[in-house]
Order: C-alpha cells, then structure tokens, then sequence
C-alpha cells in the first residue's frame, strides 16, 4: 500500500513539474524553458518635457538581428517611435541593444504632455516581448505644480 501512494505522488510531482517548467510567461510574453525574458530598462527615466531632452532605452535577451519596433501610447493612441529612436534598435551578437529617443515633434506640437509613458517593445509581428516606463515633467511651471516624482527627481 505505501509502495502505491509513494508512485502516486512521484507521479503526481511529475506531471506538476512538467506543466509548470512547459508555461513561464514573462513581462507579457512567453519565453523558452530555461531563457530569460528579454528585458528593457531606460537609464533616465523621468526627464523634462523638452523636444530635444534625450530618454537613452538599454534591451538585452532579445536574438542577435531581431526586428524590434517600440511603441508608445500618446493622448490615447498608439504610436510608433521607431523614427525618433537613434540609432535603431538592432540587437548585437549577445542579444544587447541601445538607443536614444527624443520628444521632438509628439513634445513640440503639444501631443506629449507631462505624464508617464509606457514604452511596449514588440517583435517583427508586433508582439509584446517587454515593456518599460519613461515620464515627462513640464519645467515651465512653478515647481510646486509638478508631480511628486519630478520634484524627487529634480532635487526642488
């Protein structure tokens, strides 16, 4: 009888092992069994709402070539940055990328505002595969009209 129970369970870890290594679903997307997610970080995240204020976006893990697209949402549509990335985002051998993105014309023509953006890395079919934050103050107003985050960012 203990002989039945212990198959049982041996069985039962088994089957669980095998379900939970086969589904790893990470920042959005779905990575192979025994690979990191690919990852994105912007190394200045808050920055003045200034068309020319660069925002550098750092990805790793991603495959050496891959086509990556990033994508922001800006007064609630969607909208790809590519054009105002430099220089284009093209992982190395290692998987490793970076580029600047500047405001320039979504902050000139006023589309852009003070806020917090969510930058949505996609591949070449437009699939999410990571994610990241950038946010924006508006230096032209009085100090005690930013948003806590610029205050803390800006040392006022």
């Amino acid at each position: 009888m203990k002989n039945i129970i212990w198959i049982v369970v041996i069985v039962i870890l088994a089957i669980g092992l095998a379900v939970a290594g086969s589904t790893n679903l990470v920042q959005g997307g779905q990575s192979p069994v025994g690979k990191p997610a690919p990852m994105v970080t912007v190394v200045n995240p808050v920055n003045e709402l200034n068309a020319k204020a660069p925002v550098i976006i750092l990805g790793a893990g991603f495959e050496p070539e891959q086509e990556i697209h990033l994508i922001t949402t800006i007064g609630g549509i969607k909208s790809d940055m590519d054009y105002t990335l430099k220089p284009a985002p093209v992982p190395n051998e290692v998987g490793a990328w970076a580029t600047t993105f500047t405001g320039g014309r979504y902050i000139s023509r006023g589309l852009m505002k003070e806020g917090v953006y969510t930058i949505e890395v996609m591949d070449g079919d437009y699939n999410l595969v990571a994610y990241a934050v950038m946010a924006f103050y508006d230096t032209e107003k009085p100090t005690e009209e930013w948003p806590s985050w610029a205050t803390a960012v800006a040392g006022e």
